[in-house]
């Protein structure tokens, strides 16, 4: 009887051990609930301020190593100077013994480029794959130009035909389109601003991302993506990526180099019930608010990109019943955020210039309304164009391309944009 027992439990407890094993394997896997990706391209001249960003990051709220959400960085370089350049690569930040270790889990080869869709996917393909999660975030901090083609920003306005066919014919191969900078060299007695992704290739040529692009690089659905990069916060940008985030939170003029508060930034991401992109919004703010003489500029916006197709539909409608009248207006009476480069104006302040009446502008308003969460301003902007500040008079929390303020050159680029595909702001 006892050497019956005996075989008779030997077995069951192989089985329970190994029930027990599995259960531990398997809770040892149990995902963590929240993810936040900075992605951090520093290999140009804000590598100083992006460096000084990541510092922050980490003197803030790190989760502990087996904590329930996960911060990781995508960075670009993220040493000081950017002379000699770095491969792309995830870094999983977390906290073990009250020290900050930065665990390197994957890196892109020697070369490679973030700006480069195939690139910025592969990251963040391998963030998700590490941690698969329902709720994902990500904030973008580096130079970016709104909805503007690469390159467009940084060249000299002429009739020639040549940046055009070059840009078409690197986007035809799968490369990457090289750009020769013309702007005049940084004068270090003004504010640094941050001009999606944008790094050098050399002293004199630079390489950007095109949001179409940035927003095929995307591998997952996002509670919120905040953009720490001057004049995206155009309703070109968000409508491209609405289909990718539930929020977006980002600034129509240009942003001063400093950015977001990144003391506080995953404190208010990871820590509260829902992320909170309110306070992320309203701390970039305050900041600004303090400053004086030139560093007293900010914008920010921050919108619930489920309600902007109704906001498309208003607009079409608008677009399509005052086309002349928006055709015939001077920019210079419209409130602008772009200095002497300005593509990027206030959506209602150029309806209501046009003369839309008030009955149809209260369609706009309400549209306005549901989608646009938060939206704050100091009261001006400053602008590295013309190395002045510029009052701020209006202010709906989106800005977009007027087409009097364009070209023929812009005007067929901007046909490409879903927003134009669905409000037909430039039909020919």
């Amino acid at each position: 009887m006892k050497k019956f027992w005996n075989i008779f439990l030997l077995p069951l407890a192989v089985l329970l051990t190994a029930s027990c094993s599995w259960f531990r394997r398997e809770e040892a896997q149990i995902p963590p609930e929240r993810v936040m990706i900075f992605v951090s391209d520093g290999f140009n001249n804000l590598s100083s301020w992006l460096l000084e960003d990541i510092q922050d990051l980490k003197k803030g709220y790190v989760p502990p190593k087996n904590d329930k959400n996960i911060l990781l960085m995508v960075a670009h370089h993220t040493v000081r100077g950017y002379e000699v350049p770095t491969p792309p690569y995830l870094i999983r930040l977390y906290k073990q013994n009250d020290v900050v270790v930065a665990d390197t889990l994957f890196s892109l080869p020697a070369g490679s480029s973030l700006t480069e869709q195939r690139n910025l996917d592969a990251m963040l393909t391998e963030a998700r794959d590490r941690f698969p999660v329902e709720h994902y975030g990500i904030v973008v901090s580096s130079h970016a130009t709104g909805w503007l083609p690469s390159g467009y920003y940084a060249r000299t306005q002429s009739s020639s035909t040549t940046w055009s066919t070059a840009r078409r014919a690197a986007r035809r191969s799968g490369k990457p389109f090289v750009f020769e900078e013309t702007d005049p060299v940084y004068d270090p007695s003004l504010p640094m601003t941050k001009s999606i992704l944008a790094e050098k290739q050399d002293n004199t040529h630079s390489i950007e991302m095109e949001i179409e692009d940035f927003a095929d690089a995307i591998p997952m659905h996002l509670d919120y993506l905040l953009i720490d990069a001057c004049l995206m916060g155009g309703v070109e940008i968000a409508y491209a990526l609405r289909d990718k985030t539930d929020q977006i939170g980002f600034s129509q003029a240009e942003v001063m180099a400093d950015g977001f508060d990144y003391l506080a930034l995953a404190r208010n991401l990871l820590l509260a019930d829902t992320p909170d992109t309110k306070s992320v919004c309203s701390d970039y703010i305050s900041f600004y608010e303090t400053q004086s003489g030139s560093y007293h500029s900010a914008t920010i916006s921050l919108i619930d990109c489920t309600q902007l197709d109704r906001l498309a539909e208003v607009c079409r409608q608008l677009f399509s019943a005052h086309r002349e009248e928006i055709a015939a207006l001077n920019p210079a009476d419209v409130q602008g955020f772009g200095g002497t480069k300005n593509w990027f104006y206030d959506l209602q302040d150029i309806l209501e210039k046009a003369g839309v009446p008030e009955a149809e502008l209260a369609d706009l308003t309400a549209a306005l309304d549901q989608c646009v969460l938060f939206k704050q301003h100091t009261g001006q902007y400053f602008s590295i164009t013309d190395a002045r500040t510029h009052p701020i008079t209006a202010f709906c929390g989106l800005s977009m391309y007027l087409p009097s303020a364009g070209n023929e050159e812009l005007n067929d680029f901007y046909r490409t944009l879903d927003w134009n595909h669905d409000t037909q702001l430039i039909t020919k």
